[in-house]
């Protein structure tokens, strides 16, 4: 639909532009002028986005947390206990607020854990032994990455046993980066710029 609206335009105004081209592509009704097979097409697209809107207010239903006086059983939250902190449990068994693609949580840093630096300090620190003494400094050098592919791999490969005990850590996978601010996790590579933040492409490797 935003195509069908920006298709015969060879410029906009702003604002002026902005609420009709809104209402033309969220606006429920079809066209006439156009094509039969562009029709199947949103027709189709249609029925996605309708199946995928009920399947989400399904999940909602099973996830919410519904008020100390309600007269429900309560005995029902406990059916599926959830880890809402461990991002390698199944989509269907965490704890929502919000439905959104799966994320990991890494812990940028340079060298090995037992005498890493940390991105954008310059002191080495013990993450392997005695983590939770570096708590704040460990959060500040934390990215939450949502690309599937570093998810899956991340997320194979369990924390460091001395981040298992702690709550706070438990989620988070270290990620050791190279002098070129280079890390390789599985098929891909994760670089840091200095501008664009965290970048993330196949590796060549």
């Amino acid at each position: 639909r935003t195509w069908m609206a920006l298709r015969e335009r060879s410029s906009l105004d702003i604002p002026e532009h902005v609420a009709p081209l809104i209402a033309h592509v969220y606006d429920r009704e079809t066209r006439d002028d156009i094509s039969e097979p562009l029709r199947r097409r949103l027709a189709k697209t249609a029925a996605d986005l309708q199946a995928e809107r009920q399947s989400q207010e399904e999940q909602a239903i099973d996830r919410v947390l519904r008020r100390p006086d309600d007269d429900g059983r309560p005995w029902e939250l406990m059916t599926e206990p959830r880890a809402e902190d461990r991002p390698e449990i199944p989509l269907a068994l965490q704890a929502l607020t919000r439905l959104t693609e799966p994320t990991v949580t890494v812990v940028c840093h340079y060298g090995d854990l037992s005498g890493a630096v940390l991105v954008g300090t310059e002191r080495p620190v013990d993450l392997k032994t005695n983590p939770a003494r570096h708590l704040r400094t460990i959060i500040e050098a934390s990215v939450s990455l949502s690309h599937r592919g570093v998810f899956d791999a991340l997320t194979k490969t369990p924390p460091p046993s001395a981040w298992k005990a702690h709550a706070m850590l438990r989620s988070l996978r270290p990620l050791q980066f190279s002098a070129n601010n280079i890390a390789i996790v599985g098929n891909w590579s994760i670089r840091l710029d200095p501008e664009l933040g965290i970048c993330i492409e196949r590796s060549a490797e």
